[in-house]
Parts: C-alpha cells; sequence; structure tokens
C-alpha cells in the first residue's frame, strides 16, 4: 500500500485482470468506513446544488475561491470538501450553508 496526500494507494486485481494476473492500482479514500457511507452524499447533492443555481463549474469558480479543477474533483467524490470551501461553494450558488446542511443531514436520516 502507498500513501499519498489525497489519500491510499493499493495495487489491487480487478475482475477482468485477476484471471491473467495483471495488477492495477485503485485509489481509495482514505476513511473510516461509517464516514465513507455518509459522505458518499455530498458530491452529488453539490453538484446538484450547481446545476440549480444554473452554473457551470468554470462560472462557479469565478464567484468562489475554488478552483474549476477542484470543484470537479469535489464532485466526483475524489476530493473531500472542507468546511470554508463548502460555505464558499454554497454562497457561490446562492445557497445559505445552514439549509445545505440541514438538508445532507436529512439523508442521513
Amino acid at each position: 500500500m502507498i500513501r499519498s496526500q489525497s489519500g491510499y494507494m493499493a495495487l489491487s486485481a480487478d475482475a477482468q485482470s485477476a484471471s491473467s494476473g495483471e495488477w492495477a492500482i485503485v485509489a481509495r479514500m482514505s476513511t473510516k468506513p461509517n464516514q465513507a457511507l455518509i459522505y458518499l452524499k455530498v458530491p452529488p447533492y453539490l453538484q446538484q446544488m450547481r446545476e440549480k443555481a444554473d452554473l457551470t463549474q468554470r462560472q462557479l469558480a469565478a464567484r468562489t475561491k475554488l478552483t474549476q479543477w477542484q470543484i470537479a474533483r469535489i464532485e466526483t467524490g475524489s476530493r473531500r470538501i472542507d468546511i470554508a470551501e463548502f460555505i464558499e461553494f454554497c454562497a457561490g450558488c446562492g445557497v445559505k450553508p445552514t439549509q445545505a446542511l440541514d438538508e445532507l443531514a436529512s439523508y442521513r436520516r
């Protein structure tokens, strides 16, 4: 297992190449199992929020301190968003962060 800045990288055989003995590098988000399940709902929620605001990733980047690349990685789940970035993201979409957190919390129930 290899530790990188964004998480862990592991050598793993995928289903197709396992029979031929090939190995692939698989990126994994370094999280506790229970946190990973809860976080799975965050990236699609943020993407929907941006789309409801009728913004492209570039337009949202221009309104925030985030880059388009960061927004793309956040929305795909390959990068976690911290609380300061979450507030920026919400403000850029014209949504109150408290409202967004309430909606996300309701998905947990």
